[in-house]
Formats: structure tokens, sequence, C-alpha cells
């Protein structure tokens, strides 16, 4: 079997849905994928991902963000068109993946533009979709935690990642195999990197007002692949400002690892993250601190 082992920080929920997301990812474009976290060190915390055949599912997965295209996805007939420089696709063929129609208040109106799906589809027609924040009508909580609307879109923020991830997958594919949640650059996100966000009042002054000395440092492939296992997961949301997050022990795959995510024990030894979030601006939360909770 294909057999692949990264570092990983539980206590970074970023990481952990990241995790989660090259699992997905390796079930996609492989098959079969099974995955789950070593803490027998508690120094040295891995992820475990196998799949079948001889290589090495990372690998497989950072091949196709280097090469893979993107698009954003519009209902037919919505007349929606991201704004941010993002190619749109408008889906006559009726496979929108999430609905056109979202919840806003007690109204459902169409979906945003800078909210819109994004799909990523490398040359051997491979694909995954990107429509967590769009959910409505199938149970699980949309966790939105970046805003959009007088700034960039989803389609635009990953495309911005991507190409901050690249040039470091190119430039060292093996160290990039090796430890992804390790490459860097400034570039902004969805604020799911722990180690990137900040609240200004916290820090005790804004960075905006010295950008030409200090500039925040993120892990463009931490938040590409967290987007990712999202899609079909969701950590328990406990307020507006607070989730739960699981981390499970041996090897699950994708059906089992989504509900260990959410706190949900899927007979397997789990631990559960609390997080806390603060409020950079009114559309924006930003992870401040994470606690894990020891059972009683």
């Amino acid at each position: 079997m294909g057999v692949a082992s990264i570092p990983v920080d539980l206590f970074n929920p970023g990481q952990v849905f990241a995790c989660l997301g090259f699992l997905e990812a390796a079930d996609v474009l492989v098959g079969g994928a099974v995955g789950g976290f070593d803490w027998h060190d508690e120094a040295a915390v891995r992820f475990v991902l196998r799949t079948p055949g001889d290589d090495n599912p990372v690998e497989v997965v950072l091949r196709f963000l280097a090469e893979a295209t993107l698009v954003a996805l519009a209902p037919h007939g919505s007349g929606l068109n991201d704004e941010c420089g993002a190619e749109t696709h408008v889906d006559a063929a009726g496979l929108f993946p999430v609905s056109p129609r979202v919840l806003e208040g007690p109204k459902k109106v169409w979906l945003k533009a800078s909210a819109l799906p994004i799909r990523m589809k490398a040359g051997n027609g491979k694909a995954l979709c990107v429509s967590h924040w769009a959910d409505s009508g199938c149970g699980r909580r949309p966790l939105k935690t970046w805003g959009g609307d007088g700034g960039k879109s989803g389609a635009a923020r990953m495309l911005g990642l991507l190409d901050a991830a690249r040039p470091a997958i190119a430039l060292s594919f093996a160290a990039a195999a090796a430890a992804p949640f390790n490459v860097v650059s400034p570039i902004g996100g969805f604020r799911l990197d722990m180690l990137r966000d900040y609240v200004a009042i916290d820090i005790g002054f804004s960075p905006n007002e010295h950008k030409s000395r200090i500039e925040p440092v993120g892990h463009p492939l931490v938040e590409i692949a967290a987007v990712i296992g999202l899609e079909h997961a969701r950590p328990e949301v406990l307020d507006r400002l607070s989730y739960r997050y699981g981390a499970w022990q041996g090897e699950l795959a994708p059906l089992l690892a989504r509900p260990a995510l959410g706190g949900a024990s899927p007979a397997t030894a789990c631990r559960s993250f609390v997080a806390q979030l603060g409020e950079p601006n009114k559309y924006a939360r930003s992870i401040q601190a994470v606690t894990e909770e020891i059972p009683k």
C-alpha cells in the first residue's frame, strides 16, 4: 500500500481539518483511502494516510493541487459571476453542488457571488469541490470564518493560496510532501490556520499599520486542505464563538473519520478539543485559543 506520515499539531484546528482534507482528497484521487492520528509520542504527533497501490498518497494530492484548474460554480439562471478574478462556470447541466438558494435570516436568497462553490479539476478528469460555506438544508451548519462581500471571494482566496503553495511544491516537492503544513507564505486564506490569525486588540497593535515591516506568515496547504476536509464534516458548534472538534486514533475511512471530526466516537479512541474564537471584524472569526477536554 501507499503510505504517508506527516507531522500535525492537534491544538491547531486547521491542521486537524487539513488531515481530513488529505484523506478526502486521496479517497477521490486514488480510492480506498484510510487515515488517522498517531499520538503515542506527544512531542511528535503524526497523521498516517494509506491508499492502495504504491504511490505516496500525500504526493498524489500535492501533484493534483500543483496542476488543477479552478472555477467558481454559478447556478444556471442566477446571473452570478465571481467578481474577484476567478473564472466562473455556469452550471447549465444542473449539477450545482449546493442549493442555489440559501437562507439569509427568515428568507431564501440567491447564493452570494462571494460565496460561490469551487471546483478544482486536473487533466485526468479527477475533481474536488469545495462548497461547505454554502450549505443549506442538509442539516450541517456552515463554518464560514471569513468575510467575502467587501473582500475576496472564496474562489479568489483559494486561487491565491494555490499560487502561494505551488512555488514551494515545485522548489522542494519532497520537503512539501514530508511536512506540508510547514510550507509558509504571507498570503491570507480562510482563517483556519491558527498560526497566522490574530485580533489586533489582543496583540496590542494592528499589523496593517506596519505593512512595510510586519507581515503575518501563514501556511497555504493548511488552509487549502482544511476547506477540503470541511466539505463533508463539521466541528460541533457550541456557540457563536466556539466549537468542538475531535481527533481519532487508528486509521479510518472517510465515512467514519467525518463524524469523528465532530466529536462522535466511531468505536475508536478519540480526543476532544474546544476552539475559542475572536472577532477581528464584523464578518470574520479568528482562532484565539484551543484547550483539550479531559474525560471525567
